[in-house]
């Protein structure tokens, strides 16, 4: 999560649990630039947490032209990690890009607690 960028002023960063959070504005988004060095099928990971029952939502992950919806999932509380497989996405080629997730819905005051994405080659 340290390699991550904030573009917008609706997330921020929680270091005491190494997570972004606070994150209420769908037009606040997390993006990591990274290096395709095989193309195929790849899961996406995502790392949450979320304690508040009047919080959560939905969110997108696009990385190499491909996308994938998940919903945040609650935990035993905001330093109860999971590790979510969201779906996955084909990737044609190697080489330089990005990995970007966006809320598309926001219930409450927060999203979830991001504690990374990961891409795992099938």
């Amino acid at each position: 999560i340290d390699q991550a960028r904030i573009v917008g002023s609706k997330a921020r960063r929680r270091s005491s649990i190494k997570a972004i959070g606070y994150w209420s504005n769908p037009d606040t988004r997390v993006v990591w630039d990274v290096v395709v060095t095989k193309a195929g099928e790849y899961e996406v990971l995502v790392t949450q947490s979320l304690d508040d029952a009047k919080m959560g939502g939905k969110y997108e992950v696009t990385f190499a032209g491909g996308s994938v919806t998940g919903e945040a999932q609650r935990t035993q509380g905001k330093e109860q990690f999971t590790e979510v497989n969201v779906g996955t996405v084909v990737v044609g080629k190697k080489g330089p890009t990005t990995v970007e997730m966006r809320p598309t819905q926001v219930i409450g005051t927060s999203l979830m607690n991001l504690g990374g994405v990961a891409l795992r080659k099938k």
